[in-house]
């Protein structure tokens, strides 16, 4: 997608700020106050990236007091403490206490991520923890597409999960693996693999691979599927 940016400077509201390509400034500039944005063809604001300080290093901008929006069909928003935007490479780098908020509720936290405005990817190979209403994930290394809602959790996967929406928490499923695990969230289908475990009240079943599908809206598990060296096992009633 073809886009077109403007940049306007806290302080600097006297420069020319619609001209392409973005001014450039001298090494080692520094500015209080910066927002950049950026719009599609129709003329819609796509995103915004604001900060409390600017340091202005060639193609690369380090930020501070990060907040950044991707706008259109799906809203979603960046916090963090420090970070860079690579102009040439369309990258913004988020650093220390990231948070990425989805309008429908889900939360992404982790200590740093890139994201390709221009892709709309989302990648880091720190710890992450997403969670939402009837999840939450734990593992390390992620790349993520929000605007197809994809997510795949790379190492160390653990997953917290309600079977609906008004389950008590001893019912909690708690699947376990060694990595990958994607969730397509259109699809409504979540894929673990590696030494998987799934565990709830005393029953545990181990697998080499674990389908999961759930409903779109309350996300309630309707089915699992359960693939290679399955083993299910089950505590006795010692009562």
């Amino acid at each position: 997608m073809n886009m077109r940016s403007k940049i306007s400077l806290a302080g600097l509201l006297a420069m020319a700020v619609m001209f392409l390509p973005i001014p450039s400034f001298a090494e080692g500039t520094q500015i209080e106050g910066f927002n950049l944005e950026g719009y599609a063809e129709d003329g819609q604001k796509s995103w915004e990236v604001n900060g409390e300080t600017a340091d202005v290093q060639g193609n690369l901008i380090k930020l501070s007091n990060i907040i950044a929006h991707s706008y259109g069909e799906n809203h979603y928003k960046f916090t963090a403490k420090t970070g860079s935007m690579d102009q040439q490479k369309n990258i913004i780098h988020l650093k220390d206490d990231v948070v990425f908020r989805v309008d429908e509720g889900s939360l992404l936290l982790t200590d740093s991520l890139d994201w390709d405005r221009k892709a709309d990817i989302i990648t880091t190979n720190e710890r992450v923890m997403l969670v939402d209403n009837t999840m939450m994930v734990t593992g390390t290394g992620m790349e993520t597409k929000p605007a197809l809602k994809q997510t795949r959790v790379e190492e160390d996967v653990k997953v917290r999960v309600k079977p609906d929406e008004n389950s008590v928490p001893q019912d909690t499923v708690i699947i376990t693996s060694d990595g990958p695990m994607a969730i397509d969230q259109l699809a409504h289908v979540a894929v673990f693999e590696q030494n998987v475990v799934m565990t709830q009240n005393d029953q545990m079943v181990k697998a080499d691979r674990v389908e999961m599908e759930f409903t779109g809206d309350t996300k309630k598990i309707i089915r699992v599927i359960c693939l290679g060296n399955v083993e299910i096992y089950q505590e006795k009633d010692i009562s």
